[in-house]
């Protein structure tokens, strides 16, 4: 093969590579002419609809919840009735138990544990059977609805995330 040859298949093999660039760079520009800027868009999402609607801004700290208030929230301020509470070795019906945390290690769940039952709150930790899991868990309750109040409160008071269980 000649030189002449090699140079002809190089500048040929060059040049393919240089339209099909142009080509996915002119694509790609249009097709990114139609997306909105996303400081535009970020701008529309804190932009409510209804204007009597407050979003703060970011770093913005709420202080006046009035305008957060869900129809849970006077069962939230209620106490809970003890009727409904169920001790969790009895249990023969459904019932339903806020779990607060889940842990590798026994300690961390006994911490947590003892931390909300200073606040007053009857916890206890469940072991997995091939004891690798440790679940703090309140005490339970007889319906649902009472449970969800109770994780609300928990999650707002505490700062923990929570989420109801079945038993």
């Amino acid at each position: 093969m000649s030189i002449k040859a090699l140079i002809g298949a190089r500048a040929f093999a060059i040049v393919v590579v240089a339209v099909i660039s142009g080509a996915s760079f002119t694509l790609g520009f249009l097709v990114g002419k139609g997306v909105k800027n996303p400081v535009e868009v970020k701008e529309e999402l804190q932009t409510p609809a209804d204007e009597s609607l407050k979003v703060p801004a970011d770093g913005e700290e709420v202080t006046d919840f009035k305008e957060f208030e869900t129809p849970l929230q006077e069962e939230l301020q209620a106490p809970i009735n003890s009727a409904t509470l169920v001790e969790p070795k009895t249990v023969s019906e459904k019932t339903y138990c806020v779990q607060v945390g889940a842990f590798k290690n026994k300690k961390d769940a006994e911490i947590l544990k003892n931390d909300l039952a200073k606040k007053g709150y009857k916890v206890y930790v469940v072991t997995s059977e091939d004891k690798t899991v440790h679940k703090v868990r309140t005490e339970c309750l007889k319906s649902k609805k009472e449970a969800e109040v109770m994780a609300l409160r928990l999650k707002a008071a505490e700062k923990i995330p929570t989420f109801v269980v079945e038993k």
